[in-house]
């Protein structure tokens, strides 16, 4: 069975490291030069934009799954949502588990960019009218909330690549010492794939914004309910 070369992984896992260090270094040095008040409301920007965009996310996989199947006249599947109550359910469920984590990155970059812009236009209003609150600056506290925006961010536009890497190696572990054919000999699990998604969700790019809250969105942009239960 193909492996991924360690070299490849070192590689992506070094790219995705270089975008978060240049997302950190961009954010600090901006909010480094920037009223505290700006850099501050951006941060809180960046931060509520998260639950609207979860919510938003849900609603756009349940309103596709309806208007696809609404569109489908086949009586096979007919058949199949009649014998299956839950079937739709389960449909649902599996849509938002694969699109929710990009439909919402998607929502929350536009919404990032609207709502930011929008607050920024009013803060900026508040500068020109020299408010002493408006217009006060300070490095080092520019700089931390600056550092706290990029983590935000970074974990936000990571999250589907998080999330489906620690889901899979979940379902590696829960398989056990399974054995996979390849051609006529039986390959330990433990020693294929289980390895090569172990090596990339392990990669550094990916395990710290994992436990700074990458997986918690990740389930909470994927959690569904089936027959009453999550």
């Amino acid at each position: 069975m193909y492996m991924i070369p360690p070299i490849v992984v070192t590689i992506a896992g070094l790219a995705l490291a270089a975008v978060a260090l240049i997302v950190l270094l961009v954010c600090v040095l901006k909010s480094m030069f920037r009223p505290v008040l700006r850099s501050g409301m951006q941060l809180v920007v960046a931060l509520t934009c998260i639950p609207v965009a979860l919510l938003l996310a849900k609603m756009a996989c349940k309103i596709a799954v309806d208007k696809v199947l609404g569109l489908i006249d086949l009586a096979v599947l007919q058949q199949v949502l009649t014998d299956l109550p839950s079937g739709q359910a389960a449909i649902e469920g599996l849509v938002q588990i694969i699109a929710a984590p990009f439909v919402f990155v998607t929502i929350y970059f536009f919404l990032w960019i609207l709502v930011g812009a929008i607050v920024g236009g009013v803060v900026r209003s508040l500068e020109k009218g020299e408010s002493s609150v408006a217009i006060y600056k300070n490095k080092a506290i520019g700089a931390l909330i600056g550092a706290v925006c990029a983590v935000v961010l970074v974990v936000v536009y990571l999250m589907p690549l998080v999330g489906f890497t620690g889901m899979v190696t979940e379902v590696m572990d829960t398989l056990g010492d399974v054995e996979v054919s390849e051609g006529e000999a039986l390959i330990p699990l433990e020693e294929t794939d289980r390895e090569t998604i172990r090596q990339i969700a392990n990669v550094p790019a990916l395990s710290i914004p994992r436990q700074l809250g990458g997986e918690a969105l990740f389930r909470a942009a994927t959690t569904a309910r089936l027959d009453g239960e999550k």
